[in-house]
């Protein structure tokens, strides 16, 4: 289970030194190699994931493999918000997850964004093949900029960027820093950075060279870090940490990185060992 019950000892380190942690996911977390998650259809995932508390996850592209019916009832189960501001339900005509939420931790508002790719597309759709509603209503578009991609059937991956833009103005004026948790890759984020002005910070899983934990700023002014790669040799084995630096005006002044690598010498969990004993015994 990619270091589960090892990481949950890591995270409770992290917090009994300090007490402004923000717990994220990137994606691609709930659907991998066979055992135990697809078993469950990653109940198992999602109750692990709310014993570690986390805050906020953004659905990757992997995840879409549980088809919408089976997500409804994980995003229904989850106590951390599901982000997509770019998944799309065209039988119901809205997203399938929430596309952001606002946290706070020391007294500042923190939005957090979710963008989803689509690597695990079936389909191009045609200009003005989704449903005639505007997946983004109250915006102005175009057919062609309404172009997605089909998954299983049930599900739309909409343009990242026009996702992220349409959410990031409506938070910039309830939020002071705003997140994103993209699963594009490095080269896909590091575009995105340029694209919109309001984000803070991209935190970036998928496709990548290597982590790159040491924040780096965009000429726009975005800091990006990647705290996730696709296809490394044991996924879900690495703790990445950024630490942020914010004035008075919530602008973010420095920021730096870090990772764990969740080695099979760590102290496992027991409450994850627990959890993961009774799904073994259903």
């Amino acid at each position: 289970m990619g270091g589960l019950a090892r990481r949950a000892n890591a995270i409770e380190a992290v917090r009994r030194e300090r007490a402004d942690v923000l717990l994220f996911d990137g994606g691609n977390c709930w659907w991998g190699a066979p055992g135990l998650s697809r078993q469950s259809q990653a109940r198992l995932n999602v109750e692990a994931m709310n014993l570690m508390e986390y805050h906020a996850m953004a659905l990757g592209a992997s995840d879409l493999a549980l088809g919408e019916v089976a997500l409804s009832e994980r995003i229904a189960e989850a106590d951390f918000a599901v982000l997509s501001a770019n998944v799309f339900v065209p039988t119901r005509g809205e997203l399938l997850g929430r596309p952001y939420v606002v946290l706070e931790v020391s007294g500042r508002r923190i939005g957090v964004i979710g963008i989803t790719a689509s690597s695990v597309v079936t389909t191009t759709l045609e200009s003005g093949s989704l449903p005639t509603m505007d997946p983004y209503p109250g915006s102005v578009v175009s057919g062609a900029s309404r172009l997605g991609t089909w998954i299983n059937d049930d599900l739309v991956v909409l343009d990242p960027g026009r996702g992220l833009q349409r959410y990031a103005g409506k938070l910039a004026e309830s939020a002071d820093i705003i997140v994103v948790l993209s699963n594009l890759g490095w080269p896909a984020n590091v575009e995105l950075a340029g694209r919109v002005s309001e984000v803070d910070l991209i935190i970036s899983a998928g496709a990548a060279a290597d982590l790159q934990t040491k924040p780096w700023q965009a000429p726009s002014g975005v800091w990006l870090c990647q705290a996730g790669v696709s296809g490394q040799k044991r996924p879900g084995e690495m703790l990445a940490e950024v630490y942020l630096s914010v004035d008075g005006s919530g602008h973010i002044t420095q920021a730096r990185g870090s990772q764990t690598v969740l080695s099979p010498q760590m102290k496992n969990n027991s409450r994850i060992i627990e959890l993961f004993q009774r799904y073994r015994g259903q």
